[in-house]
């Protein structure tokens, strides 16, 4: 049962990843990309910290394992740094990096924060 609730949420995860990149305009700016990875650090703040037990586990293996591992990339966010930083565009590159860990340590804190506040209980951390 765990494996399938994994793959059902990587199925998901990654038909939203398509998406977003379908429907974001493209720029110079990798916006789709930081898109992605802040809402996956989000989610995964929210279901990361729940103490995991019986219903709870398969909502952390399918939204946090399967849904936000499909749906965020470090690989895509290495090619983007390493391909801005290959042309010239190492400024670009140093923003694009602070947006990801800046804005992903706030994701995932909010996530916790609002995981917290709507479902009080037990927390790993």
């Amino acid at each position: 049962m765990a494996a399938l609730v994994v793959a059902v949420g990587a199925v998901c995860g990654a038909a939203t990843r398509w998406a977003v990149g379908e429907l974001v305009p493209a720029s110079r700016f990798p916006w789709a990309l930081v898109l992605v990875n802040l809402a996956g650090s989000l989610v995964l703040g929210m279901v990361a910290f729940r103490a995991a037990t019986g219903r709870r586990e398969l909502v952390r293996l399918g939204a946090g394992i399967g849904f936000c591992g499909s749906l965020t990339t470090f690989s895509s966010l290495a090619v983007t740094l390493a391909h801005e930083l290959g042309d010239g565009g190492s400024f670009l590159a140093v923003e694009v990096l602070v947006v990801h860990l800046a804005g992903g340590v706030g994701a995932a804190a909010l996530g916790a924060g609002l995981r917290h506040r709507w479902w009080p209980g037990p927390a790993l951390v």
